[in-house]
Protein backbone atom coordinates (compact mmCIF):
# COMPACT_ATOMS: atom_id res chain seq x y z
CA UNK A 1 0.00 0.00 0.00
CA UNK A 2 1.60 3.86 -1.00
CA UNK A 3 0.78 6.15 1.75
CA UNK A 4 -0.74 9.63 0.57
CA UNK A 5 2.44 11.24 -0.64
CA UNK A 6 3.53 8.47 -3.21
CA UNK A 7 0.02 7.82 -4.15
CA UNK A 8 -0.23 11.58 -4.87
CA UNK A 9 3.10 11.09 -6.97
CA UNK A 10 1.95 7.69 -8.80
CA UNK A 11 -1.83 9.54 -9.80
CA UNK A 12 0.35 12.56 -11.37
CA UNK A 13 2.47 10.50 -12.87
CA UNK A 14 -0.93 8.11 -14.17
CA UNK A 15 -2.59 11.37 -15.43
CA UNK A 16 0.31 12.24 -17.40
CA UNK A 17 1.01 9.24 -19.47
CA UNK A 18 -3.16 9.10 -19.83
CA UNK A 19 -3.40 12.86 -20.96
CA UNK A 20 -0.05 12.09 -23.15
CA UNK A 21 -1.91 8.78 -25.08
CA UNK A 22 -5.34 10.81 -25.41
CA UNK A 23 -3.36 13.61 -27.27
CA UNK A 24 -1.62 11.02 -29.94
CA UNK A 25 -4.64 8.43 -30.11
CA UNK A 26 -7.93 10.76 -30.80
CA UNK A 27 -6.99 11.92 -33.81
CA UNK A 28 -9.30 11.72 -36.85
CA UNK A 29 -6.27 9.93 -39.09
CA UNK A 30 -4.40 6.39 -39.07
CA UNK A 31 -0.90 6.92 -37.19
CA UNK A 32 2.04 7.88 -38.11
CA UNK A 33 5.02 5.75 -37.28
CA UNK A 34 6.24 8.96 -34.96
CA UNK A 35 3.29 8.40 -32.87
CA UNK A 36 3.09 4.60 -32.78
CA UNK A 37 6.51 4.83 -31.27
CA UNK A 38 5.94 7.55 -29.08
CA UNK A 39 2.28 5.29 -28.24
CA UNK A 40 4.62 2.36 -27.41
CA UNK A 41 6.87 4.66 -25.28
CA UNK A 42 3.80 5.76 -23.37
CA UNK A 43 2.53 2.14 -22.86
CA UNK A 44 5.92 1.15 -21.30
CA UNK A 45 5.16 3.22 -18.26
CA UNK A 46 2.01 0.71 -17.69
CA UNK A 47 4.06 -2.30 -18.55
CA UNK A 48 2.79 -3.25 -21.43
CA UNK A 49 3.51 -2.34 -25.19
CA UNK A 50 1.14 -2.45 -28.33
CA UNK A 51 1.75 -6.45 -28.95
CA UNK A 52 1.22 -7.40 -25.03
CA UNK A 53 -1.85 -5.11 -25.45
CA UNK A 54 -2.92 -7.78 -28.17
CA UNK A 55 -2.09 -10.79 -26.13
CA UNK A 56 -3.25 -10.20 -22.56
CA UNK A 57 -6.73 -11.62 -21.23
CA UNK A 58 -9.16 -9.17 -20.34
CA UNK A 59 -8.04 -10.83 -16.55
CA UNK A 60 -4.62 -10.57 -16.98
CA UNK A 61 -4.86 -6.66 -18.24
CA UNK A 62 -7.07 -5.54 -15.36
CA UNK A 63 -5.29 -7.24 -12.99
CA UNK A 64 -1.84 -5.36 -13.76
CA UNK A 65 -3.98 -1.90 -14.05
CA UNK A 66 -4.82 -2.26 -10.62
CA UNK A 67 -1.31 -3.19 -9.67
CA UNK A 68 -0.53 -0.21 -10.91
CA UNK A 69 -3.04 1.55 -8.83
CA UNK A 70 -5.19 2.70 -11.53
CA UNK A 71 -8.05 4.66 -9.74
CA UNK A 72 -11.83 4.44 -11.01
CA UNK A 73 -11.65 7.27 -13.01
CA UNK A 74 -7.91 6.50 -14.39
CA UNK A 75 -9.37 2.72 -15.41
CA UNK A 76 -12.43 4.60 -17.23
CA UNK A 77 -9.80 6.92 -19.26
CA UNK A 78 -7.77 3.60 -20.04
CA UNK A 79 -10.94 2.28 -21.53
CA UNK A 80 -11.87 5.49 -23.67
CA UNK A 81 -8.24 5.03 -24.89
CA UNK A 82 -8.70 1.44 -25.83
CA UNK A 83 -11.74 2.24 -27.58
CA UNK A 84 -10.58 5.43 -29.85
CA UNK A 85 -7.29 3.29 -30.44
CA UNK A 86 -9.17 0.53 -32.40
CA UNK A 87 -11.19 2.91 -34.65
CA UNK A 88 -7.26 4.42 -35.81
CA UNK A 89 -5.78 1.62 -35.96
CA UNK A 90 -6.21 -2.02 -37.28
CA UNK A 91 -6.70 -3.16 -33.56
CA UNK A 92 -9.71 -4.33 -31.72
CA UNK A 93 -9.52 -3.80 -28.01
CA UNK A 94 -13.10 -3.20 -27.20
CA UNK A 95 -13.81 -6.41 -25.50
CA UNK A 96 -11.15 -5.02 -23.61
CA UNK A 97 -12.98 -1.77 -22.95
CA UNK A 98 -16.34 -3.03 -22.10
CA UNK A 99 -14.26 -5.72 -19.37
CA UNK A 100 -12.73 -2.70 -17.91
CA UNK A 101 -15.77 -1.15 -18.11
CA UNK A 102 -17.91 -3.78 -16.46
CA UNK A 103 -14.89 -4.12 -13.51
CA UNK A 104 -15.46 -0.39 -12.55
CA UNK A 105 -19.30 -0.95 -12.54
CA UNK A 106 -19.16 -3.73 -10.20
CA UNK A 107 -15.94 -3.34 -8.24
CA UNK A 108 -16.47 0.54 -7.71
CA UNK A 109 -19.68 0.08 -5.76
CA UNK A 110 -20.62 3.19 -7.51
CA UNK A 111 -23.57 3.56 -10.19
CA UNK A 112 -21.89 5.31 -12.98
CA UNK A 113 -24.55 6.33 -16.09
CA UNK A 114 -21.66 7.45 -17.86
CA UNK A 115 -20.12 3.89 -17.91
CA UNK A 116 -23.19 1.98 -18.10
CA UNK A 117 -24.19 3.74 -21.63
CA UNK A 118 -20.61 3.03 -22.76
CA UNK A 119 -21.02 -0.62 -21.47
CA UNK A 120 -25.03 -0.63 -23.61
CA UNK A 121 -23.10 0.80 -26.46
CA UNK A 122 -20.27 -1.27 -26.61
CA UNK A 123 -22.61 -4.45 -26.36
CA UNK A 124 -24.23 -3.49 -29.50
CA UNK A 125 -21.87 -3.55 -31.84
CA UNK A 126 -22.06 -6.41 -34.18
CA UNK A 127 -18.48 -7.21 -34.08
CA UNK A 128 -18.81 -8.08 -30.27
CA UNK A 129 -18.40 -11.90 -29.20
CA UNK A 130 -18.97 -13.64 -25.97
CA UNK A 131 -17.06 -17.03 -25.67
CA UNK A 132 -19.11 -19.31 -23.50
CA UNK A 133 -16.38 -22.41 -23.65
CA UNK A 134 -15.72 -25.70 -21.26
CA UNK A 135 -12.84 -27.95 -20.93
CA UNK A 136 -13.60 -31.52 -22.60
CA UNK A 137 -11.55 -34.55 -22.38
CA UNK A 138 -9.74 -36.57 -25.10
CA UNK A 139 -12.36 -39.21 -24.82
CA UNK A 140 -14.95 -37.15 -26.37
CA UNK A 141 -12.40 -35.40 -28.90
CA UNK A 142 -12.89 -37.20 -32.71
CA UNK A 143 -9.95 -37.17 -34.56
CA UNK A 144 -11.85 -35.21 -37.49
CA UNK A 145 -12.37 -32.27 -35.46
CA UNK A 146 -9.19 -32.17 -33.99
CA UNK A 147 -7.45 -31.94 -37.21
CA UNK A 148 -9.65 -29.11 -38.36
CA UNK A 149 -8.15 -27.06 -35.35
CA UNK A 150 -4.56 -28.06 -36.08
CA UNK A 151 -4.77 -27.36 -39.74
CA UNK A 152 -6.73 -23.83 -39.22
CA UNK A 153 -4.06 -22.94 -36.98
CA UNK A 154 -1.30 -24.26 -39.06
CA UNK A 155 0.72 -20.97 -39.89
CA UNK A 156 0.21 -20.04 -35.78
CA UNK A 157 1.78 -22.77 -34.09
CA UNK A 158 4.10 -23.61 -36.70
CA UNK A 159 6.97 -22.52 -34.61
CA UNK A 160 5.63 -22.89 -31.16
CA UNK A 161 4.13 -26.34 -31.52
CA UNK A 162 5.53 -28.59 -33.96
CA UNK A 163 6.15 -32.27 -33.18
CA UNK A 164 2.19 -32.24 -32.55
CA UNK A 165 1.64 -29.91 -36.05
CA UNK A 166 3.98 -32.97 -37.60
CA UNK A 167 1.75 -35.68 -36.07
CA UNK A 168 -1.53 -34.18 -36.98
CA UNK A 169 -0.91 -32.34 -40.32
CA UNK A 170 -3.38 -34.96 -42.44
CA UNK A 171 -6.50 -36.79 -41.35
CA UNK A 172 -5.28 -40.14 -40.91
CA UNK A 173 -2.31 -38.39 -38.64
CA UNK A 174 -4.73 -37.27 -36.76
CA UNK A 175 -6.55 -40.13 -36.42
CA UNK A 176 -2.97 -42.05 -35.31
CA UNK A 177 -2.70 -38.84 -32.78
CA UNK A 178 -5.53 -39.31 -30.92
CA UNK A 179 -5.60 -42.78 -31.33
CA UNK A 180 -2.04 -43.34 -29.05
CA UNK A 181 -2.69 -40.32 -27.07
CA UNK A 182 -5.58 -41.78 -25.51
CA UNK A 183 -4.09 -44.88 -24.96
CA UNK A 184 -1.49 -42.85 -23.19
CA UNK A 185 -4.46 -41.53 -21.13
CA UNK A 186 -5.71 -45.11 -19.86
CA UNK A 187 -2.00 -46.00 -18.82
CA UNK A 188 -1.60 -42.55 -17.13
CA UNK A 189 1.24 -41.73 -19.05
CA UNK A 190 -0.24 -38.37 -20.47
CA UNK A 191 -3.52 -36.49 -19.84
CA UNK A 192 -5.25 -34.54 -22.71
CA UNK A 193 -7.81 -31.38 -22.63
CA UNK A 194 -9.70 -29.68 -24.51
CA UNK A 195 -11.55 -26.11 -24.96
CA UNK A 196 -14.65 -26.57 -26.71
CA UNK A 197 -17.04 -23.55 -27.63
CA UNK A 198 -20.41 -24.26 -26.50
CA UNK A 199 -22.03 -22.40 -29.20
CA UNK A 200 -20.18 -24.04 -32.42
CA UNK A 201 -19.00 -27.34 -30.75
CA UNK A 202 -15.83 -26.62 -32.11
CA UNK A 203 -12.47 -26.96 -31.01
CA UNK A 204 -10.77 -24.51 -30.25
CA UNK A 205 -7.87 -24.80 -27.60
CA UNK A 206 -5.71 -28.08 -26.58
CA UNK A 207 -3.50 -28.78 -23.44
CA UNK A 208 -1.60 -31.97 -22.42
CA UNK A 209 -0.11 -33.03 -18.94
CA UNK A 210 2.95 -34.85 -20.56
CA UNK A 211 6.82 -36.11 -19.35
CA UNK A 212 5.36 -37.68 -16.50
CA UNK A 213 7.78 -38.75 -14.10
CA UNK A 214 6.04 -40.49 -11.16
CA UNK A 215 9.26 -41.57 -9.17
CA UNK A 216 9.97 -37.89 -8.30
CA UNK A 217 6.54 -36.45 -8.78
CA UNK A 218 6.58 -34.19 -11.81
CA UNK A 219 5.12 -33.12 -15.51
CA UNK A 220 5.22 -30.73 -18.06
CA UNK A 221 2.37 -28.91 -19.71
CA UNK A 222 1.92 -27.82 -23.55
CA UNK A 223 -0.77 -25.88 -24.54
CA UNK A 224 -2.29 -23.45 -27.85
CA UNK A 225 -5.28 -21.94 -28.30
CA UNK A 226 -6.99 -20.97 -31.60
CA UNK A 227 -5.80 -17.69 -33.02
CA UNK A 228 -8.92 -16.72 -33.19
CA UNK A 229 -9.55 -17.04 -29.53
CA UNK A 230 -6.73 -15.30 -28.30
CA UNK A 231 -6.15 -12.87 -25.33
CA UNK A 232 -9.93 -14.08 -23.99
CA UNK A 233 -8.98 -16.04 -20.59
CA UNK A 234 -9.21 -19.13 -22.09
CA UNK A 235 -5.48 -20.25 -21.90
CA UNK A 236 -5.08 -19.27 -18.78
CA UNK A 237 -8.07 -20.90 -17.18
CA UNK A 238 -7.47 -24.07 -18.95
CA UNK A 239 -3.59 -24.25 -17.19
CA UNK A 240 -5.25 -23.28 -13.84
CA UNK A 241 -7.64 -26.50 -13.84
CA UNK A 242 -4.47 -28.42 -15.30
CA UNK A 243 -2.61 -27.28 -12.55
CA UNK A 244 -5.05 -28.45 -10.00
CA UNK A 245 -5.43 -31.56 -11.52
CA UNK A 246 -1.69 -32.69 -11.62
CA UNK A 247 -1.19 -31.37 -7.24
CA UNK A 248 -4.63 -32.66 -6.67
CA UNK A 249 -5.21 -35.94 -8.40
CA UNK A 250 -1.60 -36.94 -9.61
CA UNK A 251 0.01 -35.58 -6.15
CA UNK A 252 2.98 -34.26 -8.23
CA UNK A 253 5.35 -32.22 -6.36
CA UNK A 254 6.49 -29.84 -9.64
CA UNK A 255 5.04 -28.75 -12.92
CA UNK A 256 7.18 -27.27 -15.65
CA UNK A 257 6.87 -25.78 -19.05
CA UNK A 258 9.56 -25.22 -21.36
CA UNK A 259 8.08 -22.95 -24.17
CA UNK A 260 10.36 -21.04 -27.16
CA UNK A 261 12.41 -18.02 -26.33
CA UNK A 262 9.90 -16.36 -28.34
CA UNK A 263 7.17 -17.59 -27.61
CA UNK A 264 6.62 -14.61 -24.82
CA UNK A 265 2.45 -15.23 -24.87
CA UNK A 266 3.67 -18.86 -23.14
CA UNK A 267 5.63 -16.94 -20.86
CA UNK A 268 3.45 -14.43 -19.30
CA UNK A 269 0.96 -17.61 -18.41
CA UNK A 270 3.90 -19.25 -16.91
CA UNK A 271 4.38 -16.32 -14.96
CA UNK A 272 0.50 -15.15 -14.38
CA UNK A 273 0.67 -18.96 -12.33
CA UNK A 274 3.60 -18.09 -10.37
CA UNK A 275 6.09 -20.48 -12.34
CA UNK A 276 9.77 -19.43 -11.56
CA UNK A 277 11.89 -19.10 -14.54
CA UNK A 278 14.34 -21.59 -13.75
CA UNK A 279 17.08 -21.44 -16.37
CA UNK A 280 17.45 -20.95 -20.44
CA UNK A 281 18.14 -24.32 -22.20
CA UNK A 282 20.61 -23.15 -25.41
CA UNK A 283 19.81 -24.65 -28.71
CA UNK A 284 17.42 -27.24 -27.11
CA UNK A 285 14.63 -26.57 -29.51
CA UNK A 286 14.19 -26.78 -33.00
CA UNK A 287 10.86 -24.51 -34.46
CA UNK A 288 8.76 -25.45 -37.64
CA UNK A 289 11.35 -23.47 -39.88
CA UNK A 290 14.08 -26.29 -38.69
CA UNK A 291 16.07 -23.68 -36.46
CA UNK A 292 16.94 -24.06 -33.10
CA UNK A 293 16.01 -21.89 -30.92
CA UNK A 294 16.51 -21.58 -26.73
CA UNK A 295 13.77 -23.09 -24.76
CA UNK A 296 13.02 -21.01 -21.37
CA UNK A 297 12.65 -23.53 -18.40
CA UNK A 298 9.45 -22.48 -15.81
CA UNK A 299 8.66 -24.55 -12.56
CA UNK A 300 6.42 -24.50 -10.34
CA UNK A 301 6.25 -26.48 -6.45
CA UNK A 302 3.11 -27.69 -4.81
CA UNK A 303 4.34 -25.24 -1.99
CA UNK A 304 4.23 -22.43 -3.94
CA UNK A 305 0.84 -23.34 -5.56
CA UNK A 306 -1.33 -20.82 -5.08
CA UNK A 307 -5.16 -22.12 -6.51
CA UNK A 308 -7.05 -20.00 -8.39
Amino acid sequence: MLNKGLRDEEKIRIDNVLKTLRTLIFVPYPLDDLQKTEIENQLKEFALNIETLVDYSNEDLITLLMRLHLDWDQLEQFADILIEFSKTESYNFSEKALAVYQYIQQESKVFSFGINTKIASLKKQPHMSFIDWKTDRIENVLSEEFYKLIDKNKDHIGKTFPVTLANSDSPEKAENFISVNKNKERNSEGYYFFARDIKTNNLIGYLCVKTIDYRISKCELGYFIDEDFQGKGITSKMVSEALEFCFDELKMNKVFICTSEVNLASQRIALKHNFKQEGILRDEFRNGDGTLQNTVYFGLLKSEYIKS
